[in-house]
């Protein structure tokens, strides 16, 4: 066999194992649709062919290769998001160990508990990926075809807002509005439906009035006469305060 036709022979080989395998590509995707003749009519009539469309649906897809996947519905959002949360932890055993000829102590960590181990809990992040997606797998379904941290983003805001449900988020509340309405009454004003500025000064005036009179009392009994003059002071200048917003003592 010459050069040649070597050459010619490898080319024809390459060309038809990528067939193949493209082939074999084709055949894990597609969908078949199979057309059969058959023959209807009855006796003294004329028989016609008719034809019969099956269909022959395409393979299941893969799975998770080394993981076995709980089915879809098998966690809620929260038993979801607790899964997320728990993602990559393992419990391990620390022992302690005491050298019988030198009294050094060490510490050793395993997976079997042994007397007189404690447990601790760490994350393997080797195992984290993979939890997350038995996690997503038992609560919406995991699909290997589609990217890993679009579903993992997918199922957070889904579990997210079946969680939240109709809570509201913020702003206040009935009850908190109806206790601020009942603060602001007597400083609105009716007409115009705004805070009176003039009304909310003159309450916190009447607040320090009570305020230092009660301190100033306090003094007295203290026996505090610089005490008992400051606070007095102070209330002279919480009446002259008072008398400028035409409020009479």
């Amino acid at each position: 066999m010459t050069t040649s036709n070597c050459f010619e022979t490898s080319a024809l080989s390459l060309l038809l194992s990528q067939n193949a395998t493209e082939q074999q590509i084709l055949d894990m995707t597609k969908v078949t649709v199979k057309t059969v003749g058959s023959l209807e009519g009855g006796k003294g009539k004329g028989k016609k062919l008719v034809a019969k469309r099956t269909v022959e649906a395409a393979p299941a897809k893969p799975g998770v290769p080394g993981l076995s996947l709980p089915a879809k519905g098998t966690l809620n959002a929260t038993q979801f998001m607790l899964a997320i949360r728990d993602a990559g932890k393992r419990v391990f055993y620390v022992s302690q160990v005491t050298d019988p000829t030198t009294g050094k102590v060490s510490y050793h960590t395993g997976t079997v508990n042994v007397e007189g181990s404690r447990p601790s809990l760490r994350v393997e992040a080797c195992h984290t990926r993979n939890d997350t997606i038995i996690a997503i797998a038992g609560y919406c379904g995991y699909d290997p075809m589609v990217n890993f941290g679009a579903q993992e983003v997918a199922a957070r805001a889904k579990a997210n807002h079946e969680i939240a449900g109709s809570k509201r988020l913020g702003g206040p509340t009935v009850a908190e509005a109806r206790s601020a309405a009942r603060s602001l009454a007597g400083l609105t004003n009716a007409a115009q439906g705004q805070v009176d500025t003039k009304a909310v000064r003159i309450a916190n005036l009447r607040a320090q009035q009570v305020l230092a009179t009660e301190a100033m009392i306090a003094y007295v009994n203290a026996g505090s006469e610089a005490g008992a003059l400051v606070e007095r002071a102070r209330l002279d200048a919480v009446a002259a305060d008072l008398a400028l917003l035409g409020v009479t003592i």
